[in-house]
């Protein structure tokens, strides 16, 4: 900019020269040099006005290995043409891109995909590609660099765009031989260890009264049909309300670090039982000692049945991260007084400590129902606690 500013004053000092001699030829070389450094000055100026850059992904949301389409689009929307620009789009290192090769970043999390357009008055460019995202993840794209020079090649401009895509993977689902049990055996398990309650809005019968039955069940009308008092029998609720907790630690104390193998099959695994439950019609909330990739702040989730719960659990499954705030024990003592009463407490956790067991006693002893999915090695001794292990050696 300097140097092109020097130039011009250079050529206009010249061009007084000329004009105030008799050299025919300075005059025009001059004013052609002028008019070359102000066509340079407008072009960047103008270079990026009215010029557009749009990135688009078919879904944002995915299992993994399946694939989806990334559109990338430049529009130039002014008569001024772009005869070269470049684009430096940052991708996340989770995702493959199957039709061209990326470039490394400055960011271990993130690669560049580079391209380059050409565009000539009011058009648009468009590029296609097929993304693959093998791992689960919150997975950002953006934000993007663009830069371009004159035809001449005297001057670049560069602008950034700092639009982000988000592209959510959910945890991979697991089938019945990575289960290590069928999954039918599981519910089971769940299932058992609920009490039975019964459904007050939806009698089924009547019975002579007994000592034990409250007075707001008495069938008023058949006990005057019958001249003895009479209760209703309600139908038994066979809906659960299940509090999955899902202990991220891998590695016990957790400042040795983690175990990514078991602590990807832990999150699968939760998301495998919490579909199936809620598939189930079970009302189905999800707790987690471990923070969200986005932010710091503990999962709270609370039971539902409704349509979108079960896409929500996937959701905030996928954002867990891997490290662990506040140990098991600690966490569930915290929010024990926010659980339903009756709830089933469904504890997911790869390792077995004291605490974990104290935790479970005294939440059977607060009444209600816990059942451990242990994933570890060694199967934990514990007495009056459903247990369910499963064990899976890494590859």
């Amino acid at each position: 900019m300097k140097g092109r500013r020097a130039g011009l004053f250079c050529l206009v000092l010249l061009l007084i020269i000329g004009l105030l001699t008799d050299v025919i030829l300075l005059p025009l070389v001059c004013m052609l040099g002028i008019m070359a450094l102000a066509a340079v000055e407008l072009w960047e100026w103008r270079m990026f006005h009215r010029v557009e850059y749009q990135r688009e992904l078919g879904h944002t949301h995915l299992f993994p290995d399946t694939t989806t389409s990334l559109s990338l689009t430049l529009s130039n929307r002014k008569f001024l043409p772009l005869p070269f620009v470049n684009l430096h789009d940052l991708v996340p290192v989770g995702i493959q891109i199957e039709q061209i090769e990326t470039q490394p970043a400055a960011s271990p999390n993130y690669r560049i995909l580079a391209r380059a357009f050409g565009l000539s008055s009011y058009q648009q460019v468009t590029r296609q590609y097929t993304i693959r995202c093998p791992q689960r993840g919150l997975h950002r794209f953006g934000p993007a660099n663009l830069s371009a020079s004159d035809p001449l090649g005297l001057s670049m401009s560069r602008a950034t765009i700092n639009d982000i895509d988000r592209l959510i993977v959910y945890p991979r689902l697991l089938k019945d031989p990575e289960l290590g049990m069928p999954l039918r055996e599981l519910l089971g398990t769940i299932r058992a260890s609920q009490r039975l309650l019964t459904d007050p809005v939806v009698p089924i019968g009547i019975r002579d009264y007994t000592q034990s039955d409250p007075l707001k069940s008495i069938h008023w009308t058949a006990t005057a049909r019958r001249g003895q008092l009479q209760t209703r029998i309600y139908e038994p609720v066979t809906a659960l309300t299940v509090m999955c907790i899902v202990d991220i630690e891998t590695i016990v104390p957790a400042y040795l670090g983690v175990n990514k193998f078991q602590g990807e099959r832990l999150i699968s695994m939760a998301a495998t039982v919490c579909s199936a439950l809620h598939k189930a019609g079970h009302a189905v909330g999800l707790w987690s000692n471990a923070a969200l990739v986005e932010g710091n702040t503990a999962v709270h989730l609370p039971p539902s049945r409704s349509l979108k719960q079960a896409s929500a659990i996937l959701e905030v499954l996928a954002q867990l991260s891997l490290y662990s705030r506040l140990e098991i024990a600690k966490f569930i003592g915290r929010e024990q007084s926010r659980l339903p009463l009756g709830a089933t407490v469904l504890l997911i956790s790869v390792v077995d400590t004291p605490a974990h067991r104290s935790a479970l006693t005294r939440l059977r002893e607060y009444g209600y129902a816990p059942v451990w999915l242990y994933l570890g090695e060694h199967v934990p001794k514990v007495g009056g606690i459903k247990l369910i292990h499963s064990y899976q050696r890494e590859p």
